[in-house]
């Protein structure tokens, strides 16, 4: 119950101008962080707290067309080559104007998915005027077939 000096700043670890809103532990015992971070964002952190410098950009992947990002999870491939474990995120983007529900799938390396979201690696869709997303779960059936589920509530007008 107690703090790990060990780990850089005695125990914490903060980034300028942050907030999160969700984190998951990699097998490799890294921490993917989703929130904000100079913009809506994914991080990723060694085991000592430090950032990833490795991850995406300086240890960041930006998502643009975000309003928030709000949970991530890890979609599991199998043993190919051609379908790796990628990371998911949901969390909420502009639609035409319009806040809409938003999914961004990424490497484990932090690169967005150009297989995804017609090469942007993300989608958005319009489904009511106030969506708030709360989680990104994926269910996975036998080796090729992958869903992935946002669940939230959306606040009328």
């Amino acid at each position: 119950g107690s703090y790990d000096l060990g780990l850089p700043g005695n125990g914490f670890t903060s980034t300028n101008y942050s907030s999160i809103n969700d984190m998951i532990v990699e097998s490799d015992n890294k921490f993917l962080v989703v929130g904000f971070d100079n913009g809506n964002c994914v991080m990723r952190f060694n085991e000592d707290g430090t950032r990833d410098l490795g991850f995406g950009t300086s240890g960041k992947v930006i998502i643009n067309g975000t309003t928030s990002v709000r949970s991530v999870s890890i979609q599991q491939g199998d043993f190919t080559v051609a379908n790796p474990d990628r990371i998911v995120v949901a969390g909420s983007g502009s639609v035409s104007g319009s806040n809409g529900v938003l999914i961004a799938r990424m490497s484990l390396a932090g690169v967005l998915d150009s297989s995804f979201g017609g090469g942007l690696g993300y989608v958005t869709s319009y489904v009511g005027p106030n969506p708030n997303v709360d989680k990104v779960l994926l269910l996975r059936s036998g080796f090729a077939t992958r869903t992935i589920y946002v669940i939230g509530v959306n606040y009328p007008a």
